[in-house]
């Protein structure tokens, strides 16, 4: 995150691409963006439009889907790869649809049926549905891009997958490229999820970067997803991390030469006892 506007307007010539998109989102949007959440918005689509991230999800901000492509449309300029901007229910997301392949491994899927926490096993009945779900997901994300060759606007239908187990939540974890996401198929299972989560411990994964290479000490998070601590340490959960942070890495790293002024991507765990959670 950067610190605020000021500083992006008086940055050094590292942060040319910053202070363009800061002045692309403030001719746009027009004050839809609370003043305070400018800088935000700049730092977490600055980490799309390079790669480190695969998508944002917009829930600090309300803007109509015109906007929101026009957005997508300007910001686009200044990265290798038209944005699309989906709309799942009524959640704003903008996309970089290079990072959606279809035939990428499916996130780990966490289950809460039982009443506790458990990883659902890839090759059972629900394991493989949602690996089918996300599959296809990220096949519709593709499709869309492919055949606009420009930024464009992507309705997603949550009722098509809904009844494969995947409803509003877990589809949105999909779409932010979580290495683990919460299964949840209903509003029953989504109220289970939440109880398990509120009764129990969390650690909470975060990649760190900031903007102003060198110069924060401690650069915010980019982007981060929670995981019950009762499902960890994990091999295979440690393994997907790991990825996750070297394909940040190279993306910041190719960022800059590209004009971006992206210091260090680093990955932290916190640890985080019983607090009430709503999904």
């Amino acid at each position: 995150m950067v610190a605020d506007i000021g500083s992006l307007r008086e940055a050094p010539h590292g942060q040319a691409m910053a202070e363009r998109l800061l002045t692309i989102i403030v001719k746009v949007v027009k004050g839809q963006v609370r003043h305070h959440a400018v800088p935000k918005l700049v730092a977490d689509l600055a980490a799309v439009l390079c790669g480190l991230r695969p998508s944002l999800m917009l829930d600090y901000a309300l803007l109509t889907p015109k906007i929101a492509l026009e957005l997508a449309r300007q910001a686009s300029l200044l990265g290798d790869c038209p944005l699309t901007v989906a709309q799942l229910a009524d959640c704003t997301f903008f996309l970089r649809p290079d990072r959606y392949l279809p035939d990428a491994a499916p996130p780990l899927f966490i289950d809460f049926t039982s009443g506790t926490a458990t990883w659902v096993e890839p090759g059972s009945e629900r394991g493989t549905s949602l690996a089918g779900v996300a599959a296809e997901v990220r096949a519709s994300v593709a499709r869309r891009a492919v055949a606009s060759g420009a930024p464009c606007l992507l309705t997603l239908d949550c009722d098509r997958w809904a009844a494969r187990g995947a409803a509003l939540p877990t589809l949105a974890g999909i779409l932010l490229g979580y290495p683990a996401v919460y299964a949840i198929g209903s509003q029953e299972e989504g109220a289970q999820a939440a109880r398990c989560l509120s009764s129990g411990g969390l650690v909470l994964h975060s990649l760190t970067a900031g903007l102003q290479a060198g110069r924060d000490p401690s650069p915010p998070a980019i982007l981060a997803y929670s995981v019950p601590a009762s499902l960890l340490p994990d091999t295979e959960m440690d393994e997907r991390a790991s990825a996750w942070e070297a394909e940040a890495r190279v993306a910041a790293a190719v960022a800059q030469g590209g004009g971006w002024a992206w210091g260090d991507v680093g990955r932290s765990r916190a640890a985080a006892g019983p607090r009430p959670v709503v999904l």
